[in-house]
């Protein structure tokens, strides 16, 4: 997990412990830390591996908030554990939670996956991007696998297209032709992944009988 702040205003810091030793208490410290002494929540970045993990991140910022909001000795706590003696203040805290819930769609809590999309997003001309990317799914993933095997059936001779069912279906009478295709695709998209990205005219298909 790491936060960044404002570029000069704190010095940026890398913690490194084991499950269950404070990462996320730190974390949200460090977060709330940071609100209180004025820096804009979209400047701060809280990120993890996970959204369960991100969720969390952001429930026990505005949990830790309400206790302070409501309780003096949580308030006193939550001044010593951030080091923002203002926040020892129960109508400090409540200030901050309500500023906080204000600006809930600014705050930066989420995974590693979702930044590194936003970025790419923001900067898709210049990566070479098409307008309107996205992440496929498996859902989308197969249906552009089917297009592209649709496609490439569609510019098959009557001859060729003939042949290649021969090949698929040997004597197996009742294979299912549309998911032999899509397997075959997927085998070759791992050969193609794996071979040298600067090798050329190695995909010539050549539909003929099959073996014996």
């Amino acid at each position: 997990m790491s936060v960044l702040g404002t570029p000069g205003a704190m010095p940026r810091e890398l913690v490194i412990a084991s499950a269950g030793s404070g990462k996320t208490y730190y974390l949200t410290s460090r977060f709330i830390q940071l609100l209180a002494t004025g820096t804009p929540p979209n400047e701060i970045l809280a990120s993890t591996f996970t959204r369960k993990a991100a969720g969390e991140i952001l429930e026990r910022i505005i949990e830790r908030l309400a206790k302070g909001a409501d309780d003096a000795d949580e308030a006193r706590k939550l001044a010593e554990d951030t080091g923002h003696e203002p926040l020892a203040d129960v109508t400090e805290c409540r200030a901050l939670l309500a500023s906080v819930l204000t600006d809930l769609h600014r705050m930066n809590v989420g995974t590693l996956d979702s930044f590194f999309v936003r970025v790419a997003k923001s900067f898709s001309q210049e990566l070479g991007l098409a307008p309107g990317w996205t992440i496929a799914d498996n859902l989308l993933e197969k249906r552009l696998l089917t297009d592209t095997v649709q496609t490439a059936l569609s510019e098959l001779k009557t001859s060729e297209l003939a042949a290649l069912l021969r090949a698929l279906n040997l004597d197996y009478s009742k294979r299912r032709i549309h998911e032999d295709l899509l397997g075959l695709v997927d085998r070759l998209i791992f050969i193609q992944r794996h071979l040298d990205p600067d090798l050329t005219g190695h995909w010539q298909p050549e539909f003929g009988e099959p073996a014996r």
